[in-house]
């Protein structure tokens, strides 16, 4: 996922410069911020996964595109 939520609620976008750790937007689980080398002189790919298997059952472990994210007061 591209986006994920750091302390107090805060929205926060993958890239190179994010924490390593954040928030799961629809389940609160904790992701940790990977990086996927570009290919052919392309830019890195930055973006959130899952920490632990047990967050396996948020839906947006596998279709995160398919998905709103939560919006918090």
């Amino acid at each position: 996922m591209k986006t994920a939520y750091y302390e107090n609620g805060r929205p926060i976008e993958a890239n190179a410069m994010a924490p390593m750790t954040a928030s799961c937007p629809h389940c609160g689980g904790s992701v940790t911020l990977r990086c996927r080398k570009g290919v052919g002189g392309d830019p890195p790919t930055y973006f959130w996964r899952h920490s632990r298997l047990i967050d396996r059952q948020c839906p947006s472990s596998f279709a995160p595109f398919r998905i709103e994210p939560i919006r918090r007061a």
